[in-house]
């Protein structure tokens, strides 16, 4: 579907978007950082970003398919900045015992409650706060206006405002 993804910070992920079929999408103001794979297309569903914008977005490191205005720096998080071992997108795979096994995987720890099919997030606000930009990120004030509040003269990239009080 045509959809608009803004303001979001997605980090150390397989891959950051996904498209498993024809979608054109406006993608404004996001980080982009330490994914195996920028933009996965499964071309065997029709998969395509053919006419997708990118705009005001953060590449780290460096995607050949980004937008003009898009950049690729080290956006400079608060952090630290921790991998989870345990993916909870992929609980079990179909390698060994089937479907559901979890041979070889560590058992989640934390905040991840997983559901049969679909795992549910408890907020976990000190992994949240490592995202956040330091004072002098050149992800600062170097987004577009996407109508939603900001501190400074123009949005920041990524989930978090600099210096807006919680």
């Amino acid at each position: 579907a045509d959809c608009e993804i803004f303001n979001n910070t997605i980090a150390n992920c397989h891959s950051a978007l996904e498209f498993t079929a024809k979608a054109k999408v406006v993608c404004r103001n996001n980080i982009f950082y330490k994914n195996t794979t920028p933009i996965r297309v499964d071309k065997r569903h029709g998969g395509s970003y053919a006419g997708s914008t990118f705009e005001h977005n953060c590449w780290f490191p460096n995607w050949s398919g980004k937008g003009d205005t898009d950049i690729s720096v080290n956006p400079g998080f608060v952090g630290p900045i921790k991998p989870l071992k345990f993916n909870p997108y992929n609980p079990g795979g179909r390698r060994k015992g089937g479907r559901n096994d979890r041979s070889g995987r560590p058992k989640p720890t934390g905040p991840i409650k997983l559901t049969a099919y679909v795992p549910t997030f408890v907020a976990d606000f000190k992994r949240a706060n490592a995202y956040r930009l330091k004072k002098g990120s050149p992800c600062i004030s170097r987004g577009v206006d996407v109508k939603l509040p900001f501190v400074g003269k123009a949005p920041d990239i990524g989930a978090f405002e600099y210096g807006a009080k919680r």
